[in-house]
């Protein structure tokens, strides 16, 4: 009662402060400070924009760079470090030439995305990471060295930087993303490091590659027909295209990544993968009609989508024990698959992953149907066997909720999930309109999209601290009254989506007033450090708000229009007095 008492008293004091607070420590400039007079007819300087960082140093963004053709990032700004570029930071910009600092840390996603002129860049070797869209649809971008620093190149990277001729990885690149050079049309060389682990779908597909209208240039090494991606060291690191005749294939001892569609459609009834294989990418073997068993070898993390799809006379998969991540519709339609081991490292399962298995081994209990190893077989709760009950006890040995499991179950009504469950799959409580009662453990790490959503009478839920992902409309369509949850927006590190109601289907500030539950009267945070630009903005049935004390910077119009807020519980005055506020429309008290 003390604690509320004094909550509220906080409330008051901060709501008589004026409507400009920006923090503790205030936010404009002295009011006898000189001011410069300037022409007003005259043209203004082009700037470049810096936002402060929790830790101290700058972000810099255009500013008002967006018509200056040569860009000098300086390593300072007002004392300070500048180490990150900002997602998106110069995106659509004129630039010819950009020059980054050695201070530079971080670039974030689309930083320089759509940048249509610009044709060189030099990047110091303090970066550890190309990010998603760094350079996407950069057209008349001619080279770009990539640092000994980098580790990864993410999806899109270079997507559609149709002037890229040549690129060379450099050694210590574990990991290229889902269409990095997609369509990099004059691309006639890329050199691969040997430690390149995995690679996204379609990450070198070029438009037209199969056509005579539009051949690429990309140049493959060729071994007995096969087409393979290297370099001089490891010409046969990646199998692009197998083009054997042969009912049997080994792949070679120095190939580790079996590339999309490498093997698909081909006649075989056995493929030997050796140890070193490291992925197994997107449609590899789909439509391997004859193809009747394979062991994964322990080095593959992930199986990506439709990798086995419709490989109808599959009866068993061995191995499998260092997967992590199987991906939509991997073994689909394997009509005849009987066996399958499920390794106690998997961590996700996308959708549709067994459709159409209908002879696939089950363990189960209390009517679920279970699949695993023979370690835990209780690893993966895989389906409803009698959807006729109010409520289910699951196997205490549970880690995951299989997408869709108790989808449309309309009968049941509560739900406790066992500690030691880690993620909750796509649509897996989807439509149950029944369901007044979830308890989600503090092992959960993962609620996928659509999780909770259309629960009708799902009025209040607790999502626990140790969540870090939580998906597009996984709460859509339930009448919440309250709700406590561990961040704002889709992960806690601040990527993605960070608006509120991203949760319940808002892609936009605007699109929170009609996604977020009229219901919707109470909201706890109880951790992360960022709320985002317009992170509550149009959210006007909350009523009462707490603020957790981990919270480091607030952005730009966070609570604009946010009218129905009436009550903010802050329990650390002195770390709210540390908050940094982009503006007055940051603060939940004005």
């Amino acid at each position: 009662m003390f604690k509320k008492a004094i909550s509220l008293l906080l409330a008051l004091l901060f709501l008589a402060l004026p409507l400009t607070l920006l923090g503790c420590n205030g936010g404009g400039e002295d009011d006898d400070s000189d001011t410069e007079v300037t022409d007003p007819l005259a043209t203004p300087e082009p700037t470049l924009s810096f936002s402060l960082l929790e830790n101290g140093t700058w972000s810099v963004s255009k500013g008002g760079l967006s018509y200056k053709k040569d860009i000098v990032i300086p390593e300072e700004y007002e004392g300070r470090a500048v180490t990150e570029i900002e997602p998106s930071g110069f995106a659509g910009c004129i630039i010819e030439s950009l020059t980054v600092p050695s201070s530079i840390q971080v670039i974030g996603a689309g930083a320089f995305q759509n940048c249509t002129k610009l044709t060189e860049i030099s990047l110091p070797d303090t970066i550890r990471a190309i990010p998603d869209d760094a350079f996407a649809g950069c057209i008349y971008l001619k080279s770009i060295s990539i640092p000994s620093t980098v580790t990864s190149i993410g999806s899109a990277a270079f997507e559609e930087c149709i002037s890229l001729t040549e690129v060379t990885i450099p050694e210590g690149v574990t990991s290229i993303g889902a269409y990095a050079f997609y369509n990099c049309s004059a691309l006639a060389k890329i050199h691969l490091p040997s430690t390149l682990a995995t690679v996204g779908s379609q990450a070198f597909a070029i438009i037209g590659e199969d056509t005579l209208l539009n051949p690429h240039v990309l140049e493959y090494y060729t071994f007995n027909g096969d087409l393979y991606l290297g370099s001089d060291a490891n010409p046969r690191l990646v199998l692009i295209k197998c083009n054997t005749a042969d009912t049997s294939y080994t792949v070679a001892d120095d190939t580790h990544i079996i590339y999309d569609s490498a093997f698909s459609a081909l006649p075989l009834t056995s493929v030997t993968l050796h140890e070193e294989v490291s992925d197994i990418g997107t449609r590899a073997f789909s439509r391997c009609t004859a193809l009747t068993a394979i062991r994964i070898p322990a080095a593959v993390k992930a199986i990506s989508d439709y990798a086995f799809y419709r490989c109808e006379a599959l009866t068993e998969i061995q191995g499998m024990t260092g997967v992590e991540d199987i991906g939509h519709y991997a073994f689909a339609y394997c009509k005849k698959l009987k066996s399958i081991c499920l390794g106690n490292n998997l961590q996700a399962v996308g959708e549709r992953v067994f459709l159409g298995t209908n002879v696939l081994k089950t363990e189960n209990y209390q009517n679920i149907a279970y699949l695993g190893s023979a370690e835990n077989p209780y690893l993966l709760l895989y389906s409803v066997i009698d959807e006729g009950r109010e409520s289910y006890t699951l196997h205490p040995q549970t880690k995951i909720i299989y997408p869709s499991a108790f989808s449309n179950c309309k009968l049941v009504e509560s739900i406790e999930l066992p500690y030691g469950v880690t993620r909750i799959g796509q649509s897996a409580f989807s439509g149950c309109s029944s369901l007044v009662d979830i308890t989600i453990p503090n092992t959960v790490t993962v609620i996928a999209e659509s999780a909770f959503r259309r629960c009708t009478r799902l009025y209040s839920v607790v999502v626990p601290q140790s969540v870090t992902y939580i998906g597009l409309r996984a709460f859509e369509g339930c009448p919440l009254s309250t709700l406590t949850i561990p961040f704002v927006g889709q992960t806690a590190s601040g990527a993605g989506n960070r608006f509120f109601g991203h949760i319940f289907g808002a892609q936009s500030s605007g699109d929170q007033l009609s996604k977020i539950p009229d219901t919707l009267t109470s909201v706890t945070v109880t951790g992360g450090t960022t709320l985002g630009n317009s992170a509550f903005s149009h959210c006007d049935s909350i009523k009462t708000i707490r603020l957790p004390a981990t919270l480091k910077v607030i952005g730009y119009a966070a609570f604009f229009f946010a009218t129905g807020i009436e009550r903010v519980h802050i329990d650390d005055l002195a770390a709210w007095c540390q908050v940094q506020m982009a503006t007055s429309d940051s603060n939940p008290l004005s």
